[in-house]
């Protein structure tokens, strides 16, 4: 009995997050769906040729066209933040930092990761654009933030604009950074700890 009792509350707390890990995967893929971009961005992870991002099929990419967000499209972008935010998402994640297990979970949300990635857990709504090379190296605490804000005017986006975040091959981004939309770490380059990648 005293081995079930210590043991028991890993076994729950282990099987809460992860099932509600999956439950959040089903609700993206299955509610709320994949999200566009206004811009189509084209990096080489694992030797592949991959595109993340597609232009608006409302504007065709064009920034002065492109419709903006609806209620809806709000709500559900809203609905992904919430579940994600959650204490319990977060618990499923860090136990895994800097092993596959990490990198798979991010691939299951959308994200682009590459080979031999040392994953830390990094904190990103619409993981499906996050795109990771090859031997990339990530910090503690780091944000990713691919749809522009009432309060990020950087590099002239609209308000509801998504852009892509690339970290190329062999880059660094080390502690607490910040990536806005559109942002990308150029191949073997360092982004220093608590620095900003600025929207472009």
């Amino acid at each position: 009995w005293l081995a079930f009792a210590g043991v028991c509350p890993w076994v729950i707390r282990f099987v809460s997050s992860e099932t509600y890990f999956l439950l959040v995967v089903a609700v993206k893929w299955s509610v709320i769906g994949a999200t566009t971009t206004t811009t189509t961005v084209q990096t080489e992870v694992a030797g592949t040729a991959v595109t993340a991002g597609t232009a608006a099929s409302t504007g065709g990419g064009d920034r002065g066209n492109r419709a903006p967000p609806t209620e809806w499209d709000r709500f559900k972008r809203w609905l992904l933040e919430r579940m994600i935010e959650s204490g319990e998402f977060e618990a499923a994640c860090k136990p895994w930092i800097n092993t596959e297990i990490l990198s798979v979970k991010y691939r299951m949300m959308g994200a682009v990761v590459g080979r031999k990635v040392q994953m830390d857990y990094f904190h990103a709504v619409e993981h499906e654009h996050v795109i990771v090379g090859d031997d990339v190296v990530f910090g503690n605490n780091v944000l990713i933030e691919t749809t522009a804000d009432l309060n990020a005017a950087q590099g002239g986006l609209a308000t509801g604009e998504r852009r892509p975040v690339t970290i190329n091959t062999g880059a660094n981004v080390l502690d607490h950074c910040t990536m806005m939309p559109g942002s990308s770490v150029m191949e073997g380059a360092v982004l220093g700890s608590s620095t900003l990648a600025a929207s472009r």
